[in-house]
């Protein structure tokens, strides 16, 4: 069994156009016919096995489909990389955090936990999928197995009080993601803030 690669991004030539594959790892492309080459990006994790080099030629051929299969290889273990943000936050309405957490390695994880922990000030009023434990500002999620390159992700809803004078209140996040083993875990946190701005009138 050989998985793709997702999200890594491809160059064709002539034309610098870019493709993404997607989760899958596979990606299409409508090119008029001629001679091209495909170019993957070198990545921290992935690299070049068959072809051994990064650029491959083909040919379209009018009205036809063609395949190009690059196989690369991986000796990295388990490398979770946590992603996090928030939208506007307006005093009296809900705003929504959202985080994912993605195996950078060639190897499944073991059972991954993701923690959000937020400012006191605010109040949870949601989340998808619920959280698996929830204390006063913290929303812990178990995200059982990430697979090789894989990503899973959640979102939470957070709801600043009806309080005018918060507006100009810096709000502070932090999100980690914990798995056993983990080769790297410099990306296993990120920390960001959001300041609170002026609610508005629809009317």
């Amino acid at each position: 069994f050989e998985m793709g690669v997702p999200f890594r991004t491809m160059l064709i030539q002539p034309g610098a156009i870019e493709a993404i594959t997607d989760q899958s790892g596979h990606f299409v492309m409508d090119l008029p016919p001629g001679d091209y080459t495909l170019t993957t990006y070198t990545e921290q994790f992935v690299h070049p096995y068959c072809p051994p080099t990064q650029s491959t030629p083909f040919t379209v051929i009018g009205g036809s489909a063609v395949a190009v299969d690059l196989a690369d290889t991986s000796s990295a273990g388990v490398d979770l990389r946590v992603l996090g943000f928030s939208g506007e936050a307006r005093p009296g309405y809900p705003h929504g955090v959202y985080l994912s957490a993605r195996n950078l390695g060639a190897t499944a994880s073991g059972l991954t936990t993701l923690t959000l922990t937020f400012d006191a000030v605010l109040d949870y009023a949601g989340a998808e999928p619920p959280p698996n434990v929830i204390t006063s500002s913290t929303l812990t999620w178990n995200l059982g197995s990430i697979p090789p390159f894989g990503t899973k992700g959640c979102s939470a809803w957070l709801e600043v009080p009806p309080d005018a004078l918060l507006t100009g209140t810096v709000l502070n996040y932090s999100v980690t993601a914990t798995s056993t083993p983990d080769t790297d875990l410099a990306n296993n946190t990120i920390a960001w803030s959001n300041t609170i701005v002026n609610s508005f009138d629809p009317n």
